[in-house]
């Protein structure tokens, strides 16, 4: 909820609420700029609606949640077949936050959150997107990330009113000779 204050380009919809328990499933949308395939001469086709399923099953927080991608993507962290998302075991932690993943997932959407190095881990997920990237970032260094936007609003602070005090007098400049 919190999130969805805060960003214009993230909406989210809880699925399979159980009465008097924690939302199991959510449905996160992202509303930016993001590579869903390539056409025949291999430049990317591009998307503005993205949809990823978060599924809290029985070892959430020890393990990272259940991920889906639900719409096209072409990322190589993100299976373009079957929609499934690698993140790294190292990132996951059981004190990482939902609001934190769901924007990884976002940045990642937008490719600001990208690993195409098939030599390095973690490796990527989907290793034809991948050689894609690799190649495209070659000879378009400037492409990415595809969506610069950022996902979350400043978030405002108040100012305290400072109290009203007299102006000070100005002093007459005194020249030396």
């Amino acid at each position: 909820v919190e999130l969805k204050g805060r960003s214009d380009l993230i909406d989210f919809e809880v699925v399979d609420r159980v009465r008097g328990m924690p939302p199991e499933k959510y449905i996160i949308t992202f509303k930016c700029k993001s590579i869903v395939g390539i056409d025949g001469k291999g430049n990317p086709k591009f998307g503005r609606r993205h949809r990823v399923e978060i599924y809290l099953h029985s070892e959430y927080p020890r393990r990272w949640p259940g991920l889906k991608w639900l719409t096209p993507i072409w990322h190589p962290n993100i299976n373009h077949v079957n929609g499934s998302v690698c993140i790294d075991a190292a990132w996951w932690t059981a004190a990482r936050s939902l609001d934190r993943l769901v924007i990884m997932l976002g940045e990642m959407a937008q490719y600001k959150n990208f690993h195409d190095d098939p030599d390095k881990p973690p490796f990527p997920w989907d290793r034809e997107a991948a050689k894609w990237c690799s190649r495209y970032r070659k000879k378009h260094p400037s492409a990415f990330p595809v969506d610069k936007r950022e996902l979350l609003r400043p978030e405002r602070v108040k100012l305290a009113k400072a109290k009203r005090t007299a102006p000070k007098k100005k002093r007459p400049r005194i020249k030396l000779k």
